[in-house]
């Protein structure tokens, strides 16, 4: 069983994934979200999470495990 915050393997190329912390404080806005992206360089990335685990949980998210939602917008 997989542990809830292990990265799951890039769905389209299989590399490992990483978790990004990005922030900004311009002096105007201040930020801090977190993404995950594939560390093999295909381009994979997902979130603008306000936590790791946020984004981890988006990461991990397969379309098997989207029941229901067959029709999504984009």
């Amino acid at each position: 069983m997989q542990a809830e915050n292990e990265l799951k393997p890039c769905p389209f190329c299989g590399g490992k994934a990483l978790v990004e912390e990005r922030r900004n404080n311009d002096g105007v806005t201040k930020w801090t979200t977190y993404r995950v992206r594939c560390d093999s360089g295909c381009g994979a990335i997902v979130g603008a999470e306000e936590t790791p685990e946020e984004a981890i949980a988006m990461w991990n998210r397969r379309k098997e495990e989207d029941h229901g939602n067959e029709e999504r917008t984009r």
